[in-house]
């Protein structure tokens, strides 16, 4: 299945290289992700990864194909995914097309999704997580005065 979705990947790699042209065979730069503050991707390398990227759940592939593919690290795909869904195509333009790039539990892999009913479980398993992070962080709160006030834990 791997290899298959490999395939997929360099068909679509291909294609991204060729529309987009010789700047992308040199390799992408890469200044460091919104998200963490940089300046973000260039978008002819936010256009090459979505145009890596499988659309429909059959389709979803690994981060680390598409490192292959791209010749990017992890956190560069990592980035780029997030600033494709967060911040679009065109950050800065009144329509910036963000990509709907989702993983669900059922699905291993990222994937473009193409139909509502894979938004809307991508955007539930997201809010789940984020609930369960929420409850974690509760729990570690409320060990404060725990540690706060005794030589040893256990």
């Amino acid at each position: 299945m791997a290899e298959r979705d490999e395939a997929i990947i360099a068909r679509s790699a291909a294609d991204a290289l060729l529309s987009v042209g010789d700047a992308s065979l040199r390799g992408a730069s890469f200044d460091g992700g919104a998200a963490t503050g940089g300046a973000g991707m260039t978008p002819s390398d936010l256009e090459r990864l979505a145009r890596a990227l499988p659309y429909g759940r059959d389709h979803a592939t690994s981060v680390p194909a598409l490192m292959r593919v791209l010749g990017w690290s992890d956190r560069q795909v990592r980035e780029g995914l997030e600033q494709l869904v967060c911040e679009g195509l065109r950050p800065q333009a009144r329509d910036p097309r963000r990509v709907p790039v989702v993983t669900l539990p059922t699905s291993p892999g990222v994937f473009v999704a193409e139909t509502p009913e894979e938004l809307e479980l991508a955007i539930r398993g997201i809010r789940s997580r984020a609930m369960a992070l929420l409850s974690r962080q509760r729990g570690l709160r409320l060990c404060r005065e725990q540690v706060a006030y005794s030589e040893r834990l256990f």
